[in-house]
């Protein structure tokens, strides 16, 4: 398993000299992978939650690219998630094989379609439309990608005969690790997708059940649980099983070899005590009629994330990026909280966990995908 660390990109002290610390200490902990967020615009309530500091994700990729580099600090980088649909395909083509170029061929694309209604609305995109958006714009780059000379011909993108100029440096492409829960989503996966990044997922592995009202819980969809074992109350490695056999399935119907590649986040705050006054740091308000979000960090013993690292393992997971709370946290700064986790994290947590510090299997692409040539 391949251990990563989610970066406060979304944080406005996130730069210069404290990103700097944060990043020096993640190159000696031997931290495998740098994972970044993707917002391009909020409502001001709604960036209470996500961020009020967040740069864009492809800008901040090549930006601590650069600083990794130049403190000889080679980690893989990805994204949970990049919103596939928000930005132009050609365009945005371009920006991820210079990326991958830059960080020599160590970028993960971890695509999504999207969830938020009023970033879709304001971009002027149909909100129905973002997973047939998501499908065509992925598969328009990766024609530009694969192709020294492209042309694709859809319902958002045409044209023929043209090139990008810049190749990425994996071949054909970035591996694309898919972030969507669904009969499509899946399908996508076994199609031409590399593999899957469930969303974040608890720290405590806790069993719990994922249907409820719209808006509420992500497995539900028109009234009813996405899947079946989603009305079950169900462990979060019991219910990635289930998921994986799903995929499974479609990857066999497409004649894909090998297995998706798995990675999901932890998003916790980081203790090594039993006796915390609270049991979660979490920012964010409501506001009716908008779709709310509120992060929280459940307040997690490093004995239990390390359970829950093992059980992940267990299961198949081959890639876990750590996200610790990046606030304020007792007498703490931001960064004195994160790096004060960082250093609980190397003492009583990676030397436990069932870490490969090799290179990445090869990932399995897809021998022919409809409509790229």
């Amino acid at each position: 398993m391949k251990i990563g660390l989610a970066i406060p990109q979304y944080a406005r002290w996130f730069r210069g000299e404290p990103a700097f610390r944060v990043l020096a200490k993640a190159r000696e902990l031997r931290l495998q992978s740098i994972w970044l967020v993707d917002h391009i615009i909020l409502t001001p309530t709604q960036a209470v939650g996500y961020g009020t500091g967040t740069t864009d994700v492809w800008t901040a990729s090549a930006y601590f690219a650069g600083v990794c580099n130049a403190i000889d600090y080679h980690p893989y980088f990805s994204q949970a998630i990049v919103v596939i649909p928000w930005r132009p395909p050609i365009q945005q083509a371009q920006v991820i094989a210079s990326i991958d170029h830059f960080t020599n061929g160590r970028l993960l694309i971890g695509a999504g379609s999207g969830h938020i209604v009023e970033a879709s609305d304001a971009l002027g995109q149909s909100f129905d439309e973002r997973t047939a958006m998501t499908d065509e714009y992925l598969k328009c780059m990766i024609s530009l990608w694969k192709n020294r000379v492209a042309s694709f011909h859809g319902a958002y993108v045409n044209f023929g005969e043209m090139t990008i100029m810049v190749r990425p440096t994996q071949e054909p492409h970035p591996p694309i690790i898919y972030g969507g829960r669904g009969p499509r989503p899946f399908r996508r996966i076994g199609e031409y997708c590399q593999g899957y990044l469930p969303g974040s997922t608890s720290p405590l592995n806790e069993p719990s059940v994922r249907y409820g009202p719209i808006g509420e819980q992500p497995s539900h969809y028109e009234g009813k649980p996405v899947f079946p074992w989603d009305a079950e109350e169900l462990t979060g490695t019991q219910r990635l099983e289930r998921d994986l056999r799903e995929i499974q399935k479609y990857w066999d119907r497409y004649g894909r070899t090998g297995k998706p590649y798995v990675a999901l986040t932890i998003q916790c705050q980081i203790s090594d005590r039993r006796d915390e006054d609270v049991s979660e740091v979490g920012r964010g308000l409501v506001k009716e009629g908008e779709r709310a979000f509120r992060a929280t960090y459940p307040v997690v013993h490093v004995d239990d994330l390390v359970r829950t690292i093992r059980a992940w393992n267990d299961v198949g997971v081959d890639h876990v990026a750590i996200r610790p709370g990046a606030y304020r946290y007792g007498d703490l700064d931001q960064v004195g909280n994160l790096l004060h986790q960082l250093e609980l994290l190397a003492e009583h947590v990676l030397p436990k966990a069932p870490i490969d510090h090799g290179p990445i299997v090869p990932f399995s692409y897809a021998d022919s995908i409809e409509g790229v040539d």
